[in-house]
């Protein structure tokens, strides 16, 4: 089965997730959050 994985770059807040075997959850990013402030999200792109 194949994963699915969708960003989400809110105004405020970025977030990762997965749909891995049907079930979605959200990959942890910097430090173990689930979220980061926007701008840090745009210095690590870079």
């Amino acid at each position: 089965m194949h994963s699915v994985c969708g960003i989400d770059f809110a105004t405020s807040n970025a977030t990762i997730g997965v749909i891995d075997d049907g079930q979605p959850r959200l990959l942890p990013l910097e430090g173990d959050e689930l979220t980061l402030p926007r701008s840090s999200v745009s210095l690590l792109a870079k």
